[in-house]
């Protein structure tokens, strides 16, 4: 049924090809400005730029959407996500990483609002889950096959022809048309289109909780994604956690969508952000170890977290913000996901930098599990009824 409703099988290919060209260039970007020169802290600050900029482009994405139209926009996007890979493939100095990671971050703000904005907007409430796990499936597959790929090309072809490869963005352009003429009619008569409901300030405070949430698994997920060629002592290694992160997240996002739908969401983030701290625990102690197997499983728990709480708190902000701004909501959920992947990077960067990964990865599982009680007991208070009011 969600797989049926107009509009979603073009934009669930668009988003697809467009996740190609940042899934490939995610964990390269970092070793190619490392072979520039770049110390730990240069190579995660290619992966902050990358975000600081998609989350600059995420705030304004909705104004160009009722400026331009959707096919217009989502153009602009592909071009400015696919095209800058082309000219960082020049030189692996910092500035032009940074610079080419600037512009791309521009393409992948537009696409991720809009990804998430047509799925809310086409899907039913009822359905919501499966379309979100739908829509995380489609962006998760290109990260799963080409995360894991990186290494392997660029010991085959070559850093910088691997990088050459992230122009694939541009292949979707042909599919804009049709995708943008798709929306404007299932949308016409929708008013949450037309003036987007309340502004990102107002719709923030209904949504914190899953937010806070997302932003720490992303910033976790997004640091082992960012480091992991330079944490695994080998290339087969290193494969295999990008593959476990990955591989685990993109079936954790897909099931818990029908999970959510049928249960809702308030067994699961909690629940979920345990199961982080367990894996960066395990990274943590194969890092002390030089224990591959520890690393490999603990790469597979984080990136059950990852991927299904990315379901659930897209889920969980939609229901909580209300109908009638899910266009504010969509831009919310985005930045924080960019956010959390962009400092996870910096800051655990900086920590390994000081300290070693291994204690960086240590610290940040001891935060999520200190914020999964914290959010435990906000579900189970707002479960509990107040008590009668005696006069």
């Amino acid at each position: 049924m969600v797989l049926r409703a107009p509009g979603m099988p073009l934009i669930l290919l668009t988003v697809s090809v467009a996740f190609a060209g940042f899934a490939l260039l995610l964990p390269v970007s970092p070793l190619w400005a490392s072979q520039g020169g770049a110390n730990e802290f240069g190579a995660g600050l290619a992966t902050t730029v990358l975000m600081a900029t998609t989350v600059l482009t995420q705030l304004q994405v909705n104004r160009w959407l009722g400026k331009w139209g959707w096919t217009r926009t989502l153009a602009l996007g592909l071009v400015a996500l696919g095209l800058p890979a082309a000219f960082q493939a020049l030189s692996p100095e910092l500035w032009v990483v940074l610079g080419t990671n600037a512009l791309r971050g521009i393409g992948f703000g537009i696409i991720t609002v809009c990804g998430a904005t047509a799925v809310a907007l086409l899907v039913p409430p009822e359905a919501r889950g499966r379309g979100v796990g739908l829509y995380g499936l489609a962006v998760s597959i290109p990260q799963l096959v080409l995360m894991t790929l990186a290494p392997l090309l660029t010991d085959g072809i070559g850093i910088r022809w691997t990088i050459v490869l992230g122009v694939v963005p541009l292949l979707a352009l042909p599919l804009v048309w049709p995708l943008g003429a798709q929306i404007a009619r299932q949308t016409a008569d929708d008013p949450s289109v037309s003036h987007g409901g309340a502004s990102v300030l107002r719709v923030l405070p209904l949504v914190w909780m899953p937010v806070l949430a997302l932003l720490l698994v992303t910033a976790s997920g997004g640091a082992v994604l960012t480091f992991a060629p330079l944490i695994a002592n080998n290339t087969a290694v290193a494969m295999t956690i990008l593959l476990g992160v990955t591989g685990v997240a993109a079936v954790g996002r897909w099931l818990v969508g029908g999970l959510s739908d049928r249960y809702g969401t308030r067994p699961f983030i909690w629940s979920l952000l345990v199961v982080g701290a367990v894996g960066l625990g395990a990274i943590a102690l194969a890092l002390f170890r030089d224990d591959a197997w520890f690393m490999i499983a603990g790469a597979a728990l984080l990136g059950l977290a990852y991927g299904a709480l990315q379901t659930v708190t897209l889920v969980r902000c939609f229901a909580e913000a209300g109908e009638a701004n899910r266009p504010s909501t969509s831009v919310i959920w985005n930045v924080g996901f960019d956010v959390g992947t962009g400092t996870g990077a910096m800051l655990i960067g900086a920590l390994a930098g000081g300290f070693g990964f291994g204690q960086a990865f240590a610290v940040t599982g001891v935060v999520l599990a200190a914020v999964a009680v914290v959010i435990l007991a906000r579900e189970q208070a707002r479960r509990t009824p107040a008590p009668p009011v005696r006069g």
